[in-house]
């Protein structure tokens, strides 16, 4: 589902996008797939403005779940495996906050992904 406004979707040249689900409920945000990138999941951005998902060139994703929100980015380099049953978050979507300042103590964050990483789950024994 696609709403908001001046949200831009990049799609690189021989980019293999099998099931790929967008959520784009905010405004500005960015979803970059490089080339040559194969990719399953979910993509979603909703509630705040200006979030950024940056697939680089020859990254293969299986399953992934992608939530960018708090106006942060997720960004994985090139090259880069992201197995099944993942699921990368810049934001918990819900704020805690200290109980005597009142200050949040879980802010979203950027996540990034260097090249040549491969990123799974390990199974429990």
């Amino acid at each position: 589902m696609l709403g908001g406004n001046r949200n831009h979707i990049g799609i690189g040249s021989g980019a293999v996008l099998s099931g790929l689900r967008l959520l784009m409920l905010s405004h500005a945000n960015r979803v970059e797939i490089g080339e040559r990138c194969r990719v399953t999941g979910s993509v979603i951005m909703k509630l705040v403005d200006g979030n950024v998902l940056r697939l680089g060139d020859g990254t293969s994703v299986g399953g992934c779940n992608f939530i960018c929100g708090e106006g942060r980015s997720i960004i994985v380099g090139d090259d880069c495996m992201l197995a099944w049953g993942l699921e990368i978050r810049t934001t918990d979507s819900h704020a805690i906050r200290d109980a005597y300042s009142g200050e949040r103590i879980n802010p979203g964050a950027d996540i990034v992904i260097e090249e040549h990483v491969w990123v799974a789950l390990m199974p429990r024994c």
